[in-house]
């Protein structure tokens, strides 16, 4: 039900309409109020015109009906800056995307990333011989303080197991020197909990409910085409 909901399919068979009535009065009051991204500290004010503009030049604002989505459905979500040029990519990463880990004190210590690129058959040494369309590759990135290691497969790998298919399937490897110094990503929390750095999903509590609604209403909907069948009377 969750799934149908964050990809938009009709086609799954849920009935129940309660997951999809409440991500669209929360889009509702989210996006119509504004949602506002701020620096945690900012005496001068610029790291909020700085911010402001890559979220302009990023067009956030197409994307953010999707990670509203994301946000409420897993309960979590996370921001990464990848720095292009001069600039920074902007990317939204769901729960089933990235891994982020914590030290004592609750500061960052590192993040695995893993998303997915189209690139035209026949280029590159990770090609696919006799194929017309065009190719997914992998990345997998772990970021650290001090280093950056970027993985590129054919197959999608696992946060842990790695990469599927050692032999099967040729990666490219590379570690880069994070020149920054710290990690560019933010981890969204909505609901977050007492203790720890995670939080829960709007749903999570109510998944048997929400299981148990969509199937009378699977049988009411079944009894009232019987039963309302003329062919009875």
């Amino acid at each position: 039900i969750l799934e149908a909901a964050r990809s938009r399919e009709g086609i799954t068979g849920t009935d129940t309409m309660i997951v999809n009535s409440h991500l669209a009065q929360m889009k509702l009051f989210m996006l119509r109020q504004g949602l506002e991204f701020y620096p945690a500290q900012d005496t001068f004010g610029f790291r909020k015109m700085f911010l402001a503009g890559l979220i302009e030049e990023n067009e956030i604002d197409s994307r953010l009906e999707g990670i509203v989505d994301d946000f409420l459905i897993d309960g979590k979500g996370l921001f990464y800056f990848r720095p292009v040029d001069e600039s920074y990519r902007v990317m939204w990463f769901s729960k089933d995307n990235y891994r982020a880990y914590y030290d004592a004190a609750g500061l960052l210590e590192e993040v695995e990333l893993i998303y997915s690129f189209t690139v035209r058959s026949g280029l590159g040494e990770l090609s696919v011989p006799g194929s017309n369309e065009g190719a997914i590759r992998y990345v997998k990135l772990q970021v650290r303080k001090d280093q950056l290691k970027e993985t590129i497969s054919n197959e999608k790998p696992s946060f842990d197991a790695g990469i599927t298919s050692m032999s099967y399937s040729p990666n490219r490897t590379r570690t880069l020197i994070n020149s920054l110094g710290f990690i560019p990503a933010v981890e969204s929390f909505n609901t977050m909990r007492s203790t720890g750095m995670d939080a829960t999903g709007d749903f999570d509590w109510l998944a048997e409910q929400i299981v148990v609604h969509d199937d009378l209403v699977k049988n009411i909907r079944t009894n009232i085409h019987f039963f309302g069948n003329p062919t009875l009377v």
